[in-house]
């Protein structure tokens, strides 16, 4: 529809040809976050596993009744398909099973906690995995999933999107709004960049968070089954030994002999908060001028025209 060279702006350039094209704003924002969702191996298998799950027990009444005994609360219990394109879903889905950042961060509460859908899932999946009504394949898929769902890597991943949506989500609910003021608009994706910046290097309340939420979880799934594995950290990987002669060497890789949490700090959060920060300007840098020319343009700034 929008390409330069065939496409409706092509065709309307040669029409006007002092046309400019712009795109929808809620639209450049949802591209931003497509791409932050998928800036690095462990983000994509983030996500590729709120959508396995999803997939696990939809595509069987057997699985999700399962899921549905354990949960017990109904419609709110229903998991949510992740689109490719819509990167609401993600963020639904993400709410929906890990809840809000500010329930692992703030005290007081837990009757917020209890309404996630985590621990149902984690309990739905061992008893799949060691139920022998379950074919084979069934059985290691449900188990696979369940310790790919109680990594602390996951845990993290979570906890770190819960923090970018946070932002992102009011900012988008406004772009699509019938009534939406330009100058306004701009002032709140510039907001939203000085919020992401302020939290750029901030992986401290993350890792708490995570922490918070793995304690809180672990705690309930082992009064029902002590044999789940979850895990409360990174787990430690072989230590490369570096020659004394090189320990000076500037050139030696910062993430040698580095902890887990720092590794994931590195190669992780500060990628994907890096690309959302960048991608946001990059997308909206430029355009504040042009919309606010369209901002005379609506008639609720006429009386401010002299």
């Amino acid at each position: 529809m929008n390409g330069e060279y065939n496409g409706v702006q092509a065709k309307l350039k040669e029409l006007l040809p002092r046309h400019i094209h712009t795109w929808c704003y809620a639209h450049v924002l949802n591209l931003v976050l497509q791409q932050t969702t998928s800036s690095t191996v462990v983000v994509i298998s983030f996500f590729g596993l709120l959508q396995e799950l999803f997939v696990f027990f939809k595509e069987s009444y057997k699985r999700l009744n399962v899921y549905e005994c354990q949960s017990n609360s109904g419609r709110q219990s229903h998991l949510i398909n992740i689109g490719v394109t819509r990167w609401r879903s993600k963020n639904d889905a993400l709410i929906k099973i890990f809840g809000r950042i500010s329930m692992w961060t703030n005290e007081g509460e837990n009757e917020e906690r209890k309404k996630l859908t985590y621990v149902s899932i984690v309990l739905a999946l061992y008893e799949i995995s060691f139920s022998n009504s379950f074919a084979a394949g069934v059985r290691s898929t449900a188990r696979s999933l369940l310790n790919r769902l109680t990594s602390y890597e996951t845990t993290l991943t979570a906890m770190m999107f819960l923090q970018i949506f946070k932002f992102t989500t009011a900012l988008s609910d406004y772009l699509q709004t019938s009534s939406l003021d330009y100058i306004q608009a701009w002032r709140k994706i510039e907001v939203t960049i000085k919020s992401l910046k302020e939290n750029q290097r901030e992986f401290s309340s993350i890792s708490a968070a995570a922490k918070e939420f793995s304690i809180f979880t672990s705690e309930v799934i082992w009064k029902h089954e002590t044999e789940i594995d979850i895990e409360l950290e990174l787990p430690q990987k072989r230590r490369i030994n570096i020659p004394r002669r090189f320990e000076d060497n500037p050139n030696i890789d910062p993430e040698i002999g580095a902890s887990p949490e720092k590794i994931y700090e590195i190669k992780t959060f500060s990628v994907v908060m890096d690309t959302t920060i960048a991608c946001l300007e990059n997308r909206f840098s430029g355009s504040n001028e042009l919309y606010g020319d369209f901002e005379l343009f609506d008639p609720r700034r006429f009386i401010n025209i002299r």
